[in-house]
C-alpha cells in the first residue's frame, strides 16, 4: 500500500462517517466539495516531484521573470531551461532569453522547454536543446530578461520584421518550463557552452518527453507579434 493508496482511504472514510444515519451534521454539498479538492491539492503537493516559485515585473525598459524550482525527489530531474543561442556558428547557453509566443486573447507566453516542430515548414536540423540537473532534494533559480516590446521568438524563424509585425498589449504572462526525469536510453553528456556548464540530453524514451511546470502572473506587457506564417503551438509533450 502506497501513501496515495492511504491518503483517498482516509478521505473515504471521512466522508462516509459523516454520512451515516446516526450522524447528525451532514456538510452541504459545496462543503464536501471543498474538502474534496483540499484533499486532492495536498495529495498532489505531496506527489509532484517539482515545485517552482517564480515571480514577473517590469524593470525600466525590460520584462524580468525570475523563478526557483524545487526538486522533491531523491534523483535527478533535469530541466530544459538553457537556451540555446549562438557565436558564430557555436552554440552557447544564453541565460536571459525564452521563447516567446503571442496567446489569445492577451497572454504571452515564455517558454523553456523543447518546441515542438512546426506544421507548415521542414526543418532538416534541430537544435538538440541544453538542460541542467536539478540535485536530488535541491533547488536551482532561472531568470528571464526581455528587452520591451518583447518581441515573438521561435527557434524555427527569424525575427519579426517592420512589414510584418504588429504591436499588441498583453494583461497576462505564462510561464513554461520543460523538465524530465531520468529514463533507460538516455544519453546525458556534459557540454561547454559558451562559458557555461550545461547538458545535452539525446536519446529515446517513451511520453510525455517532458512535462511543464508553470505558473501565471497579471502584467500588462507590450508584445511585437508576427503578422506573416509563425507556429504558436504549445511545447512538446
Amino acid at each position: 500500500m502506497n501513501a496515495r493508496y492511504w491518503t483517498w482511504m482516509l478521505v473515504w472514510v471521512v466522508g462516509s462517517f459523516l454520512i451515516l444515519d446516526g450522524c447528525n451534521t451532514v456538510l452541504p454539498d459545496s462543503n464536501r466539495a471543498r474538502s474534496m479538492e483540499i484533499a486532492m491539492a495536498e495529495e498532489n503537493e505531496n506527489f509532484s516531484e517539482l515545485s517552482m516559485a517564480a515571480d514577473a515585473r517590469i524593470e525600466g525598459e525590460k520584462l524580468v521573470v525570475e523563478y526557483t524550482v524545487r526538486n522533491k525527489t531523491d534523483q535527478n530531474i533535469y530541466l530544459f531551461d538553457q537556451m540555446v543561442a549562438y557565436d558564430g556558428n557555436v552554440p552557447v547557453v544564453d541565460q536571459d532569453t525564452a521563447y516567446c509566443f503571442f496567446e489569445e486573447p492577451n497572454t504571452l507566453r515564455l517558454v523553456r522547454a523543447t518546441l515542438r516542430l512546426p506544421l507548415e515548414k521542414e526543418v532538416r536540423v534541430q537544435e538538440i536543446p541544453f538542460a541542467r540537473a536539478v540535485p536530488p532534494r535541491g533547488e536551482v533559480t532561472g531568470k528571464i530578461q526581455l528587452k520591451l516590446p518583447v518581441v515573438e521568438k521561435s527557434a524555427f524563424y527569424a525575427p519579426p520584421k517592420e512589414e510584418t509585425s504588429k504591436e499588441v498589449e498583453c494583461r497576462r504572462v505564462r510561464l513554461l518550463v520543460g523538465w524530465t526525469r531520468p529514463h533507460e536510453g538516455m544519453t546525458i553528456a556534459e557540454v561547454e557552452a559558451g562559458g557555461v556548464k550545461a547538458l545535452r540530453i539525446r536519446g529515446a524514451w517513451p511520453p510525455p518527453y517532458q512535462r511543464f511546470l508553470e505558473q501565471k502572473f497579471d502584467l500588462p506587457v507590450k508584445v511585437l507579434m508576427h503578422t506573416d506564417v509563425f507556429d504558436r503551438q504549445k511545447p512538446l509533450q
